[in-house]
């Protein structure tokens, strides 16, 4: 609508207008109405859907409409701040109902995939992340580099697979990187090659750069996220010193018997 009402502005401020400046503007009027007229042509080619794609479809009220729909619902509780994990299961399902390899697919699966993350649901986010992952080039660059990023930390942090984070890793364009992000980045490295305390340490840099941020919705989740994170972390370095102390345990209770049949001999 943009395209195709600014050139009657324009055109209509043009008659007033100086010779060069009146060129100028009809010069923009032509653009402007050949990008609305490009824009309400039903293509829906390279995974992105053109505005006369979406009216078509939603005219259609198909399955892929109602896609799109749950996509903005989620989309929006996300701008407000919604933690993921209490988004309607159900509005979650219609978004990722359809995998057809689009731009819409790829971003349902993102939006899938911050809902199981934040719910514990390991299988579930595995799933959407790995199907986001199989379409990249249906992805806009920003989600392609967020994609990325979370295969990195995923393979870091629940898979302890150093390897395969740092593959990840150099996928992303790490000037599109926030100082954030590349700190979250850091703390799942180092975890991953068994630096705890380090990795813990670098968590507590992260959580005190995210308190310099301005209040908004996401700096409140992303605080949530970081401190749910902390205690995970520390639930697991305890386990792993319990791990630890009862192999020691374990051992020197089986060379206890061998000591006594020494020193009795």
């Amino acid at each position: 609508l943009a395209s195709l009402f600014l050139p009657l502005l324009l055109e209509a401020c043009a008659h007033s207008a100086r010779p060069g400046i009146a060129f100028a503007m009809h010069v923009f009027t032509a653009i402007s109405l050949l990008v609305g007229i490009g824009e309400l042509l039903p293509d829906a080619g390279r995974g992105h859907s053109s505005d006369g794609a979406r009216i078509l479809m939603l005219l259609r009220n198909d399955a892929a409409a109602q896609r799109w729909l749950a996509i903005i619902q989620l989309q929006l509780a996300l701008e407000r701040g919604e933690d993921p994990a209490r988004w309607d299961e159900t509005t979650v399902a219609r978004a990722t109902a359809i995998d057809d390899d689009s731009r819409d697919a790829v971003v349902a699966r993102w939006l899938g995939y911050l809902w199981a993350t934040e719910r514990q649901d390991i299988t579930a986010a595995t799933k959407y992340l790995e199907e986001a992952l199989a379409a990249p080039a249906s992805a806009s660059g920003w989600i392609r580099d967020r994609l990325f990023l979370e295969a990195a930390m995923f393979q870091a942090w629940f898979r302890d697979d150093l390897d395969r984070a740092h593959l990840w890793a150099a996928k992303i364009r790490s000037r599109k990187l926030t100082p954030a992000q590349q700190l979250r980045l850091s703390v799942a490295l180092l975890w991953a090659q068994g630096k705890l305390f380090d990795a813990w340490e670098k968590l507590g840099d992260y959580l005190t750069l995210l308190r310099n941020v301005p209040e908004s919705p996401s700096r409140a989740m992303a605080e949530k996220s970081a401190r749910e994170w902390k205690e995970q972390m520390e639930s697991r370095m305890l386990s792993r010193a319990w791990r630890a102390i009862y192999s020691v345990s374990q051992e020197v209770d089986l060379s206890a018997p061998q000591s006594a049949e020494s020193l009795s001999k």
